[in-house]
Parts: structure tokens; sequence; C-alpha cells
């Protein structure tokens, strides 16, 4: 299975990339997320990446327990 490493390069600047699974998409109004990593250096974008996409599965599973219990979520900004 390939490795996806969530980072894009767009100019000079590292952007963290996520795919929003699509039983949230309609919840959160997106299909990815998307947010830049300010750096210009590749190892430290892959050091940042991380609390990103952590950041992101928590709203994940966060949205999908709101879902589950009824409660309003309004879309991702």
């Amino acid at each position: 299975m390939a490795r996806t490493s969530h980072i894009k390069r767009r100019g000079a600047v590292y952007q963290a990339q996520l795919a929003v699974p699509a039983d949230l998409q309609e919840t959160l109004g997106r299909k990815t997320m998307d947010r830049s990593l300010r750096t210009k250096d590749p190892e430290e974008a892959k050091r940042r990446v991380l609390d990103v996409l952590k950041e992101w599965r928590d709203l994940f599973a966060n949205t999908r327990r709101d879902k589950a219990l009824g409660i309003e979520q309004r879309a991702w900004p």
C-alpha cells in the first residue's frame, strides 16, 4: 500500500492537504482540507503536518460523534 504524505507545495511554501471523508463532506461543506504549513523547508513541513492531520482527524471524529447525538454542526470556514 502506498503512503501519502499529505503535503503539497504551492509556490515555495508547503501545505497540508487531506480529503474529507464522504460521510462528512456535506456537514463540513468541503471535500478537502488545506492549510499552509508556513515553511519552505520540506523537513519542517514533515514535522508540522503531523499536528495539522491530528487536528483534522479529531475534527472528523467529533463531527461524527455530534451527528450521532443529533447535534447541529456548522460548515467548516
